[in-house]
């Protein structure tokens, strides 16, 4: 494992860290800790924009992409699970949100065995701006 392929696995591992410190731990409403989890999306981009600067990894941009994917995944996972037990939703709604994850997921799976991009096109993030917006609605 590359050096810096290392240092995206920690990054992202860490991104999840925060993602449930963000749900957990933050005494806020839900639509600002969904606004802090869509910033953190942002910090395992860092480790792979300073080693193309540097020119010092083997990690190309789909080592980066799939890594980042997987992680949002699974990030998107435990905020459906915080939601569906503390986001105070209807039954409808948190079917709702648990459809339009299985979609992204589709897209994601379809994505990483394929590597090609396109697919995350066809099946878009809905997801967090869903979320954001019932917990937006729901909060006022």
């Amino acid at each position: 494992m590359d050096y810096v392929q290392l240092i995206l696995l920690i990054s992202d591992f860490l991104r999840i860290i925060v993602t449930i410190f963000i749900l957990y731990k933050l005494p806020i409403p839900i639509f600002m800790k969904i606004i802090l989890i869509g910033i953190s999306d942002a910090v395992d981009w860092f480790p792979y924009k300073w080693s193309k600067k540097n020119r010092s990894t083997t990690c190309n941009i789909n080592c980066y992409q799939k890594m980042d994917k997987i992680t949002d995944l699974i990030c998107y996972f435990i905020l459906l699970f915080y939601i569906t037990k503390y986001g105070g939703l209807s039954p409808p709604y948190n079917t709702l949100l648990i459809f339009l994850l299985f979609y992204r997921f589709i897209g994601t799976t379809i994505f990483l065995l394929n590597q090609n991009r396109r697919y995350l096109v066809y099946f878009p993030n809905f997801f967090l701006y869903v979320c954001f917006t019932l917990m937006l609605i729901s909060y006022f």
